[in-house]
């Protein structure tokens, strides 16, 4: 991705924004956060799973005279005793390697200073 357009989107104050989800240019790579787990009855639960090409990002900043964006993500789980842990990753992703940021609602578009599509519908 063009770091001009990362520019647009966070600034250059190395301000915190997110959350956000990032498609990457990487071979697709799956990590267990957890163990999987039988219950009773035979039910299994499986713990999460982290993609390596698609990552959800809790929290993230441009360091754009390095030209990498500082990747947080918060995954929440329950451990086979039923206490719950929370895991933070750090990742740093150099700009070239992200091909699209996806984001919930208009938000995006205020940052590059386009208005909302007119032929959208409210419901």
């Amino acid at each position: 991705m063009d770091g001009r357009v990362l520019l647009e989107l966070f600034g250059a104050d190395r301000a915190w924004h997110g959350p956000c989800q990032l498609i990457l240019s990487t071979e697709a790579a799956v990590e267990s956060v957890g163990g999987d787990s039988l219950l009773t009855g035979g039910v299994k639960v499986y713990a999460p799973r982290l993609s390596s090409c698609k990552l959800q990002v809790d929290a993230l900043a441009y360091l754009p005279d390095q030209q990498v964006l500082v990747v947080v993500q918060q995954t929440n789980y329950r451990l086979q005793t039923g206490e719950a842990q929370t895991r933070y990753a750090v990742l740093l992703i150099a700009i070239e390697h992200v091909v699209a940021i996806e984001s919930q609602g208009l938000g995006l578009l205020d940052r590059l200073g386009l208005p909302a599509p007119t032929q959208l519908r409210k419901m």
